[in-house]
């Protein structure tokens, strides 16, 4: 069975053909997936943060490596899905289904996985929320945003016009399919353009919560000034009109997302684990606070999904605690635990409970081979737990979803290392930082007739173009959001420090 029909390989611009011999062995998903792979803003990734600042300590993950092993995770999931589920020839509304058996691209996949993170600023999620503050009058700023607008505008690969307003930009990007440029749309909303606009959208959306101004960063969806690409995309993808509005979402952006939140669920907190910020009895005794905060997060995922959103502050702890020995005790520990006969003197066997306790915790803190071992079989479970079910009026928008107990762990895995780790002073001292960088520099070279002259050529040739304040802010804030942790430093640096670097090494 086949996903995908001739629209779904329609790009912006017909490419001139080539005067090599033709590769009909290459799929135009494989074309997409070189040039994503081989493009610069994928190269920095490597240089930008995922939980702790890759500068300090090259040990732990940053973007690209999680990248990575999300498309893995990805890839791995497509497969699953492919050979073990099924749609009923008669149940399809399509005439050219020639058997029941499916075909998820996984280059598709793996590369929407390999793209998700492209559009995060230095500094992480600082750095986002600094970012979408100095743009929140002028169209905002969110990741995911940013990761369509590098895909499908920023990144050179073909000569075109720049008009006078981001709208008349004519740049195409990499001139991607529609299908793959939809398998990193993952929120269906265009982002209010004004505070005004975002404030009222808030409370539409939610009115039983009161939308603060210091609550309303980031709005997650994409740009105004993109918006009439997206709306070719969904047009080519979803022809027909089956999504609902807002709730445009494709079967590889699902499980792009999907693999996502595994790959957080554990690695996040193999890493914090490592790094000691987190005891591993920290999971098995969280503060009340925390408990709270999962309790809510978890929850909300679950309505969001359309199931039920009940558990109780108690069904989340023990499913902590269930997450503990699953995660943190040694099987052979494990095993022993659970033939503790009943007739065990009672003195014993907490003596017993507590030794087992301290052992798993001292192993999965300070042994690598037991992390590994740890979070390759939570890695398979959350895998092996995959629903999947058919959109009979446009395979594109099939669901794929985790189980509802196993979307509930990796979500209070994701959100236990989350909140635990928010709070800590030592990553508060970088956070404030980090933004405080940022924001210098969007401020310095915003200053007019003085701030463009400290832009790359290429960029200043752009921005020249520009006559809005609001074009010419965004193409600021695209160059920042392109940086690299150590190249914002090292601007910063450059702009402040009594030691900058040297002129020669170049931008």
């Amino acid at each position: 069975m086949s996903f995908y029909k001739e629209l779904d390989f329609k790009r912006a611009q017909t490419e001139p053909e080539s005067d090599l011999e033709p590769e009909l062995y290459r799929s135009q998903f494989s074309r997409d997936y070189a040039r994503i792979l081989h493009s610069p803003s994928f190269r920095r990734l490597q240089g930008k943060t995922q939980l702790f600042p890759g500068i300090e300590n090259d040990f732990f993950r940053n973007r690209l490596t999680h990248s990575l092993e999300v498309a893995q995770i990805a890839r791995a999931i497509a497969r699953r899905i492919n050979a073990t589920c099924t749609v009923g020839v008669d149940d399809m509304a399509q005439e050219n289904v020639a058997s029941n058996g499916l075909d998820i691209d996984e280059d598709l996949v793996s590369l929407a996985a390999l793209a998700h993170d492209l559009g995060h600023p230095p500094f992480g999620h600082q750095g986002e929320e600094i970012l979408d503050e100095l743009m929140v009058d002028f169209g905002g700023f969110e990741g995911n945003a940013q990761t369509f607008r590098i895909l499908s505008v920023l990144e050179k690969k073909f000569i075109t016009d720049i008009g006078p307003s981001v709208k008349d930009d004519e740049r195409i990007g990499l001139n991607l399919c529609a299908r793959t440029l939809a398998a990193i749309l993952k929120y269906d909303k265009e982002i209010p353009f004004d505070t005004h606009a975002r404030l009222k959208r808030m409370k539409e959306e939610n009115p039983r919560k009161s939308a603060l101004k210091r609550n309303i960063r980031p709005y997650k969806g994409y740009y105004q000034c993109d918006a009439q690409r997206v709306f070719e995309i969904k047009n080519n993808v979803d022809p027909y009109g089956v999504a609902e509005p807002g709730n445009f979402k494709t079967i590889e952006c699902q499980i792009m997302d999907i693999a996502d939140d595994i790959a957080y669920s554990s690695f996040d907190l193999e890493d914090a684990l490592k790094a000691k910020f987190i005891s591993p009895l920290d999971v098995l005794f969280p503060k009340k606070e925390i408990r709270n905060g999962i309790r809510t997060k978890v929850n909300q995922a679950l309505i969001k999904d359309g199931r039920r959103g009940d558990l109780s502050e108690r069904e989340i702890h023990e499913k902590l605690q269930e997450l503990f020995v699953l995660l943190m005790l040694p099987q052979q520990q494990f095993d022993e635990l659970t033939q503790i006969s009943d007739g065990t003197e009672m003195k014993k066997m907490f003596k017993y409970l507590f030794e087992t306790l301290y052992i798993g915790a001292q192993e999965v803190q300070n042994n690598g081979q037991h992390r590994l071992s740890a979070t390759s079989g939570w890695i398979g479970r959350a895998i092996r737990s995959i629903e999947f079910e058919p959109n009979i009026e446009n395979l594109a928008l099939s669901t794929v979803r985790l189980s509802r107990d196993m979307r509930i762990k990796v979500e209070i895995l994701k959100q236990f290392t989350f909140l635990w780790l928010i709070d800590s002073p030592r990553l508060k001292i970088a956070e404030y930082r980090g933004k405080e960088i940022v924001k210098t520099i969007f401020e310095s070279l915003e200053k007019k007739g003085v701030g463009e002259k400290l832009l790359p050529d290429d960029v200043q040739e752009v921005l020249s173009k520009m006559k809005k304040k609001a074009c010419r802010r965004r193409v600021i804030c695209d160059y920042i959001a392109s940086m690299t942790d150590r190249y914002a430093i090292e601007f910063y640096a450059r702009l402040k420090s009594e030691r900058p670097e040297t002129i020669f090494k170049p931008f």
